[in-house]
């Protein structure tokens, strides 16, 4: 796992933990495929969990958020993913997720809803710069969720409003947090229309990622319950 303590001037007062993938083609993987990307991913899952909270992190994207294909996520899982409530029962919410386009994405996944889910919203960060460091935020309760960046309400959904829309709401059981630094695939490739050489990662993120400067740098993640 590519993961490790970057100190220079990154912006974070005591230097940033940083997550940077690394082109190795022919890389052989656990389930023993091979792959050309190795890159980096963290999780509480089994370490730390809540039920309801205010879950924030302080993160700078890669490439000013114009590495394409690129694909950078802070997220939370249903800690009983492993335990009877498979993906989606258990219940995923995006805080933030970037493709390498100026722009972020928060979303929920549930039974009726995932994968190209309709409770999605993407923010264009308003005059603001999207390689600046910036806070992602989402208040969680019984009642639904809300979500930020650096203070500013970008999307909000109610339990009420799911149920009206025939969704079920799965959202009262604990869930742990992801941070990771995926690249390509089927979202980004929808979104930039690349099929090659990689399914949603053009030449041009290619070659900065085998250049080894691509970083995904974190600063805090905290999560307050009253």
């Amino acid at each position: 796992m590519y993961v490790d303590h970057d100190d220079a001037g990154t912006g974070a007062s005591n230097g940033a933990l940083a997550l940077h993938p690394r082109f190795e083609p022919g890389t052989q993987a656990p389930d023993g495929q091979t792959y050309d990307f190795v890159s980096g991913r963290l999780s509480t899952q089994d370490k730390f969990e809540f039920t309801y909270g205010s879950y924030a992190a302080r993160l700078k994207l890669p490439e000013g958020a114009t590495g394409s294909g690129l694909w950078p996520a802070w997220w939370s899982l249903g800690s009983d993913i492993d335990n009877g409530k498979p993906w989606p029962q258990c219940g995923e919410v995006d805080v933030m997720e970037n493709v390498g386009e100026p722009w972020t994405n928060v979303s929920l996944h549930g039974p009726e809803y995932n994968g190209d889910t309709p409770i999605h919203q993407r923010q264009h960060f308003e005059g603001m710069d999207p390689a600046d460091w910036h806070v992602y935020r989402v208040d969680w309760n019984a009642e639904g969720f809300t979500f930020f960046v650096d203070e500013r309400e970008i999307y909000r959904i109610t339990k009420q409003q799911m149920q009206q829309n025939g969704w079920s709401w799965v959202f009262d059981d604990p869930q742990f947090m992801i941070l990771n630094f995926a690249l390509g695939g089927t979202y980004p490739s929808g979104v930039n229309g690349v099929t090659e050489p990689y399914l949603g990662i053009p030449q041009e993120t290619v070659d900065k990622v085998a250049a080894g400067g691509v970083r995904y740098l974190v600063d805090w993640v905290r999560v307050e319950q009253q």
